[in-house]
């Protein structure tokens, strides 16, 4: 959860720095733990 947190700062705050390989891949290979992420905070809101 703590990459996901980071690596949505990053997104938010350095728009012009993002490595879009690094962006490329964590979708890629990794959509699961935006699935994790998303869900915690849709189970606070619900």
């Amino acid at each position: 959860m703590r990459k996901s947190v980071g690596f949505r700062n990053v997104m938010v705050h350095n728009y012009d720095d993002v490595n879009w390989e690094i962006v490329y891949a964590i979708c890629s290979k990794h959509l699961g733990d935006f699935r994790a992420f998303a869900k915690v905070f849709s189970d606070l809101i619900a």
